[in-house]
Parts: C-alpha cells; sequence; structure tokens
C-alpha cells in the first residue's frame, strides 16, 4: 500500500505543481494584458485619490474608449478613474467600490444608470460567475474573503468563488494573450446605421426575463446602498442617463416607470440627478443600437457632462426672477393642437426639470385637438376648465378667450417676456405676445406647403415656389388640404389669401383650389403624411415641423415657405379656473429657456427668443432644418413679409368658416366640374 501512496502523492504534487504553474502564468498574463476589467484597474491605479469615479454597465464604458478618458481628464483638470464594466448591474458595482474604497479615494462618484441592470439577476447575482469577467480578475485575498460575503449574503453563486479561488477561468482562457478590450472599443469611431431589427435583438437580451417591479426595488436598493457607501467615505455620489436613441428608447420596456422610480430613490437618498438621455439623439452619434461614439461623446460632454464634472451638481440653476420659484402643483394638462413629435419630448424634459429644481413628481398629459375643437371646448368648459394650458395655434383665437374672460394672466418674469420682441414682419406685424399679458408665443413657425418631388415630375409640374402654384391645372385631384373649420392652420392660409387679394378674389382663389383638392383631411398633421407617402402631389397649409418630421422619417418630401406664409408664434395661455396654474405658468417659462427652445429647434421649429437660432454639427438634425427651411436660422435675420391681420382675422373668424362650408366644403364636387 505505502508502495502505491508514494507514486500517487508526487503524481498528485507534480500535478498541483503544473497547475500552479499555469496559474502564476495566467495571473502574470492578467497583468499584462490587462485594460478593461475594474478590479485590474483598481490594483494598477497608480493614484491613490481622484476626483472622480465612475461606475456603470457598457454606457459608462466609452468615457474610457481609445484615450478619451485622458482627452476628458485634459478638458477638466480632473482625476478620473473609470470603472464601469459591460453587462455590471449595481450590486457588481457596489463590489467593485468597496474595493476601490479599501485602499483609494475619491472625491465624487458618477453612477451611469442602464435600467436593464435594475431587472435581472443575470447583470447581477449571475454576473459576478462570468468566465470573461472572472478571466481578467486579478487574485486578491482580500477579494475572495470579500466575495465569499457576497456569496452567503447576497445570493452570489458559490461557483464564482470557487471558479476564481482556482484560476479555471483564467487557465483557460483562449483569448489570454488579447489584450483586456472590450468589443465596442474597437467600434469607438464608426457611425451605425438604424435598424430596427437590431434594435429588437439587442432588446431582447438585455431583457433576458420581463420587467420585475420586485426586482427593480430589490436593485434600486443596491443603488441605495452605494450612495450609502459614496457618503461614508466622504464622496458626492451623482447618477446621470447617457443619451440613446428615441428608437431604440422607445423599444425599452417600462423606461417611464423606472424613471420614476428612479427619481423616487435618489431623493430620498439626497443624490444628484441629472438625466441626458435625449440629449444626444442623431443617429451619427452612435457606433451601435446605443452606445455612444466619440463624436457623440464629445457632444455630450459639450452639452453638459463637462460642466456637471467641474461642478458636481446637476440641478439646474434657477432662472432670474423666476416667478415659478414657488413650489408647483403634482399634475399639469395640456390641450394643444401641437404635434406629440413637440409635446411628448416638451412635457418629458419639463417632468425632468421639476424633480430637479423642485423634487415634484408632476404628472403630466396631454389633450390633442385641432385648434378649432380646442376653442370650442374651452368655450364650453366656461371657466371650469379640464385642461390648465392651451399651447399652440393661431393667435386671433386667444385674443377671443381673453375677451371672453377665460385666460388668467401669465405673470411671468419681466425678464423673460421682456426677451421677446412684440412683432415681427412687415406690413402686418406677427404679434409675438399679448400686450396685456395673457399669452405669449414660444416657437416660430411658418405654414406652406409640402410636396412629392418625384410625383411633380411625373405630372411635370416644377415645384411651387407660392401660394398661386397651386392653381395649376396640371394639379387637378392631387392636392391634400384640411378645412380651416377643422385647422388653424388652414384658417391662417386662407385669411393670408382673402387679406392679399381681397374678399371676391380671394373666394375665387379659394374654389379653384377647390376643384384641385383630391381630399379633405380632418387633420392638418395628415396632410404632410399623406403627401410624403405619395398619395398626394402636394399640401396646402402645411405646419413646417409635421413636414420636417415626416422628412426625418426618410420620406421624399419638401417645403416652401411662400413670401406671404403664415408665421404662428405658437401661443400659450394658462386657462382661467385652472386646477395647475403654477405647474403651467412653470412649463410656459420652461419653454421659453434655453432647454425649452433648444427642444423646439431639434424639431425644425425656430426659436422665438432671438438669442437663439437653428445651428448644429454637420450632419445634425438642426442642420438639417436648416436646409429643409430654405437656409434659413432665424426668422429675426430674414425679412419676413406678412400680411396676416390679427385683428380682422378675430373679428370674421366664424364668417370664414361658415362661408368656407357653404361656398367650398359642400359644393366641393361641383367646383370639379366647373374649372
Amino acid at each position: 500500500m505505502r508502495s502505491l501512496l508514494r507514486p500517487a502523492a508526487l503524481f498528485v504534487a507534480i500535478g498541483l505543481a503544473l497547475y500552479a504553474a499555469l496559474y502564476y502564468a495566467a495571473e502574470h498574463l492578467v497583468e499584462r494584458t490587462g485594460h478593461s476589467n475594474p478590479i485590474f484597474k483598481i490594483h494598477a491605479a497608480e493614484k491613490r485619490s481622484f476626483d472622480w469615479v465612475i461606475l456603470g454597465a457598457s454606457h459608462a464604458m466609452p468615457l474610457d474608449f481609445a484615450g478619451f478618458n485622458a482627452w476628458l481628464e485634459g478638458e477638466t483638470g480632473l482625476a478620473i478613474l473609470n470603472l464601469a464594466s459591460p453587462g455590471t448591474g449595481p450590486l457588481y458595482n457596489r463590489f467593485v467600490l468597496e474595493e476601490f474604497l479599501r485602499e483609494h479615494r475619491t472625491r465624487n462618484v458618477l453612477y451611469v444608470a442602464d435600467s436593464f441592470a435594475f431587472y435581472s439577476r443575470a447583470w447581477n447575482e449571475e454576473r459576478f460567475a462570468d468566465a470573461k469577467l472572472l478571466a481578467r480578475t486579478p487574485l486578491a485575498p482580500a477579494l475572495a474573503r470579500r466575495l465569499w460575503q457576497y456569496v452567503r449574503h447576497e445570493g452570489v453563486d458559490p461557483r464564482a468563488l470557487l471558479d476564481y479561488a482556482s484560476g479555471f477561468s483564467k487557465i483557460n482562457n483562449r483569448e489570454r494573450f488579447r489584450p483586456d478590450l472590450w468589443e465596442g472599443e474597437a467600434q469607438f469611431e464608426r457611425v451605425h446605421r438604424p435598424s430596427a431589427a437590431a434594435v429588437k435583438k439587442r432588446v431582447a437580451y438585455l431583457y433576458p426575463e420581463p420587467a420585475s417591479a420586485a426586482a427593480l426595488e430589490r436593485y434600486l436598493g443596491e443603488l441605495g446602498a452605494i450612495a450609502a457607501l459614496a457618503r461614508q467615505a466622504g464622496a458626492r455620489m451623482v447618477v446621470i442617463k447617457t443619451p440613446i436613441p428615441q428608437q431604440f428608447r422607445s423599444a425599452l420596456p417600462g423606461e417611464a416607470a423606472f424613471d420614476a422610480a428612479l427619481a423616487r430613490v435618489l431623493s430620498a437618498h439626497g443624490v444628484c440627478y441629472a438625466d441626458f438621455s435625449t440629449t444626444v439623439n442623431e443617429p451619427r452619434f452612435y457606433f451601435d443600437t446605443d452606445h455612444l461614439n466619440r463624436a457623440g461623446l464629445t457632444e455630450l460632454v459639450n452639452r453638459g457632462l463637462k460642466a456637471l464634472l467641474l461642478s458636481g451638481a446637476c440641478a439646474l440653476p434657477m432662472m432670474a426672477g423666476s416667478a415659478a420659484a414657488q413650489p408647483i402643483e403634482d399634475e399639469l394638462v395640456l390641450i394643444t393642437p401641437v404635434g406629440k413629435s413637440l409635446s411628448d419630448p416638451a412635457l418629458a424634459e419639463f417632468r425632468k426639470l421639476a424633480k430637479q429644481r423642485w423634487n415634484v413628481d408632476v404628472k403630466t398629459s396631454a389633450l390633442s385637438a385641432g385648434t378649432p375643437v380646442a376653442y370650442g371646448r374651452i368655450v364650453e368648459w366656461s371657466g371650469r376648465p379640464l385642461a390648465d394650458l392651451f399651447w399652440g395655434g393661431e393667435s386671433a383665437l386667444y385674443d377671443r378667450l381673453a375677451a371672453q374672460d377665460l385666460l388668467a394672466p401669465l405673470e411671468l418674469p419681466k425678464a423673460v417676456t421682456d426677451a421677446i420682441p412684440q412683432t415681427l414682419g412687415k406690413p402686418k406685424p406677427v404679434s409675438l405676445k399679448d400686450p396685456k399679458g395673457f399669452w405669449v408665443g414660444t416657437v416660430l413657425e411658418s405654414t406652406g406647403i409640402a410636396y412629392h418631388p418625384r410625383l411633380l415630375q411625373r405630372l411635370g409640374v416644377p415645384p411651387p415656389k407660392d401660394w398661386d402654384d397651386l392653381l395649376d391645372p396640371r394639379l387637378k385631384g392631387h392636392v391634400a388640404q384640411t378645412p380651416p373649420t377643422r385647422s388653424s392652420s388652414s384658417h391662417a392660409a386662407y385669411e393670408v389669401i382673402l387679406q392679399r387679394d381681397g374678399e371676391a378674389k380671394g373666394w375665387e382663389w379659394a374654389r379653384r383650389l377647390a376643384a384641385n383638392t383630391g381630399i379633405f383631411a380632418p387633420r392638418s398633421r395628415d396632410v404632410p403624411s399623406m403627401v410624403a407617402k405619395g398619395e398626394f402631389a402636394v399640401g396646402f397649409a402645411v405646419p413646417s415641423y409635421f413636414a420636417f418630421e415626416d422628412r426625418l422619417a426618410g420620406f421624399d418630401i419638401k417645403y416652401v415657405a411662400p413670401k406671404t406664409a403664415w408665421i404662428t408664434s405658437g401661443p400659450a395661455a394658462i386657462l382661467k379656473g385652472a386646477k395647475h396654474p403654477k405647474a403651467a405658468r412653470a412649463f410656459v417659462e420652461f419653454l421659453l429657456s434655453e432647454r425649452g427652445q433648444r427642444i423646439a429647434v431639434e424639431r425644425g421649429l425656430f426659436p422665438i427668443v432671438p438669442k437663439y437660432r437653428i445651428e448644429g454639427p454637420p450632419g445634425s438634425t438642426a442642420e438639417m432644418a436648416v436646409e429643409f427651411n430654405g437656409g434659413v436660422r432665424s426668422y429675426y435675420e430674414v425679412e419676413v413679409i406678412s400680411v396676416y391681420d390679427d385683428e380682422i382675422a378675430q373679428k370674421r373668424y366664424e364668417q370664414v368658416n361658415a362661408t368656407f362650408r357653404r361656398e367650398i366644403e359642400t359644393v366641393a364636387e361641383q367646383l370639379k366640374k366647373k374649372y
């Protein structure tokens, strides 16, 4: 028996020695090829103290790609250590921060929050056992002891500790000789082409199981633990969400619920929160479905991240003389003809502002209605409105509502209203704000002609330049429009014709246009969509940003503003008797701020505040809007010819509608035969 034991012991000893040699070699390779692993970065850090430590999953990682961290340090003069790792949730990030604080210090902790990481064990408990992560994690006895505590108390798989202690994944790592680079870093300079299929696949990967409220609460608790850990170490914590494309964001399950829950938890812990998710949306700023490339990350730094890192604060400064400095209500209801492409992001940004400034979670909603319909409802409510704010449309209706005592004074700070000129254009200046203070303009937008270039070419019709071009006989049946009874844009455009030509000639013009009209659409938003799809060649009285929205969607549609195009100021007014007047007033003030004006600019509208203009980097949405609008960047930089007299329009508003019903709409078929 002894003779057998001695060879067996020798065999085991040789095996252990070989394993130890392999382990040593594998550990040595980890040190040589290390780069992205957060534990490696901690152990390799030459400094003991930093200004910022960055935590999070893959959306935080590009901040350290290809020398970007060094560039950011140079731009800010700050010492920054990025400890983010792909697919890691708050539980793993707490583990990383604990290891960092064992021998290092930081003044600030920046956590980049990704909603997917708060909904699954796959990105938290199970992430500790990931072979790729373990293969690049240096061995340290203190780390092993803490990992054991996570196995005992946090539900981490014991195999994670066994793998880490044995070095199994390191020894069997097929990529042991390659630098530890995440695959995304090699794509950092590229531009991604948007793909719905790619987005669907990516979201399915990130959410391996249905979003669970219980899981969300569990991992938000871990985020709270990170905040407490930072506070104990004397560090300030800031949480941000980085930009993602709208196509990707809209595919995420329960994102709104996550945003609300995140804000609630961070508020309870006194943690600063900045949401940049809608800041940089153009596809050219991403290298894949949801990660910023170098250009996008640079844009994010310039649009707010640099200022945040330098100040350590993410709440916006209070507007000077703000009337909204007092707490606001927790709800806001709009009634508006404004398209969802503008109203939705505006309300979303306002909710963030309310949370940042007043720590109020504002519930927002919008009753969508054409301007005449909205006006009718407000009159019917008779001082007991079901909405707080009327936004968008024709200013003549706002004057009529004020005359009926259905609007409340805005009472905005003088500095805010003084920044807006009283009028624009000549010989009949466009009113940009009410001298009596019941309404104020928020954006500038023209109402003109949308057309389908290829369809016009097939018809042998040149692109239109002015209103009269729509009377070309070759366009018979190819014009789409909305009746002025249903759209303030259409009503104002007809007023332009009537005031330009006089009533007799103006109504004759309207009859001839009706003869060319193939459809009277129920909403002004429908008109450019029909043109974009090639169903009609030309659209009359089209709000410019509706047409631009279809252009951004990839349709072959162009737009021209005739020389006498109606310019609207996008009025806003608080309804008398509103349940939430402070929230409504704060929203109007927000729309007139740089943040609010930027939302409008990014959707092809013009700023009403003269110090702002449409501009952006080459290829940006802003520059596309400039091209779409004939090179115009600001209506304050070009000659604006306005023949629309608001006083005349207000006096005969119902008369114009009645005449159109009687002489145009009800006899449209006879007009087609006559002309």
